[in-house]
């Protein structure tokens, strides 16, 4: 399989107790020699979790409103989903009988197990790990990502691009979420820019030089939120800093865990499989 290393960096999130996923990806990625970041790689204790509902300057109306997008446009277009997202950030305001719509996409503000907020961390170590290269873009995987040649040849494509605004580029599948009839025409690789900047997944994305230095300096301002998965917290972070937020329209890369080629990390780790 062909890399062309000159213009991205990979980094493989990997829990150590799957070493039969280990085995798969170090065949798989073998020539392009990827940084792995390992839950030995993080301490959770010694990072500042912020349980509050604001996250990176962020309101938890606006929050709970993008993440109703997500929700909503699983059964219409997203620009109904935003139009409709829109209204209800400000049902509240009516009374407390009608806190649940505003609200009602928000999942609880409270302190999320260890083994979740570890894999959070293992990914802000990736993206720090990526700041130390000098690649423009850095390609992140999670352990379970499944891929062909053809995935790679996409990703050469888009580490060829130069863009200078901060850009999420999200390879894999997740759940249920993709093209809806109001998004934009697909560029010749397949892309689309989705409005509001969401994520669908952290399993297999990309971001370049510019997306990470922004992410960086939010985690060091305003400390990481405990009560939000990594996904949930790359698009708060593309809302903050109006990133430029691209999904495929056919997944490049397929999350395993999803898709039931795997059990969950978690699961999976209880098995020390």
């Amino acid at each position: 399989m062909y890399f062309n290393k000159e213009n991205f960096e990979c980094f493989v999130i990997h829990y150590t107790p799957l070493v039969k996923r280990k085995s798969y990806l170090e065949v798989k990625l073998r020539t392009l020699e990827p940084t792995w970041v390992t839950e030995k790689d993080v301490d959770i204790h010694k990072i500042f979790w912020k349980i509050e509902g604001r996250v990176f300057g962020v309101s938890k109306r606006l929050i709970a409103s993008d993440l109703g997008v997500n929700s909503r446009s699983l059964s219409r277009s997203r620009r109904k989903a935003t139009v409709e997202s829109l209204v209800f950030r400000y049902a509240s305001l009516l009374g407390k009988q009608f806190h649940h719509i505003t609200y009602g996409s928000l999942p609880s503000i409270t302190r999320l197990p260890d083994k979740i907020l570890e894999v959070s961390a293992m990914h802000v170590k990736a993206v720090r790990n990526f700041l130390i290269s000098k690649k423009e873009w850095g390609l992140f995987l999670e352990d379970d990502s499944i891929f062909d040649s053809q995935s790679f040849l996409i990703v050469n494509e888009i580490a060829n691009r130069r863009e200078q605004k901060p850009s999420w580029i999200n390879l894999n599948d997740g759940a249920g979420l993709g093209k809806t009839k109001s998004d934009p025409k697909s560029d010749d690789l397949g892309f689309f820019r989705v409005k509001p900047p969401s994520t669908r997944c952290a399993s297999a994305y990309m971001i370049n030089r510019s997306y990470a230095l922004r992410f960086e300096e939010l985690v060091k301002t305003y400390g990481l939120p405990g009560w939000l998965p990594i996904d949930c917290i790359y698009q708060v972070a593309n809302r903050r800093m109006s990133a430029l937020s691209y999904w495929s329209e056919k997944s490049i890369f397929i999350q395993g865990s999803e898709s039931g080629a795997y059990c969950s990390n978690l699961e999976q780790v209880r098995r020390n499989d």
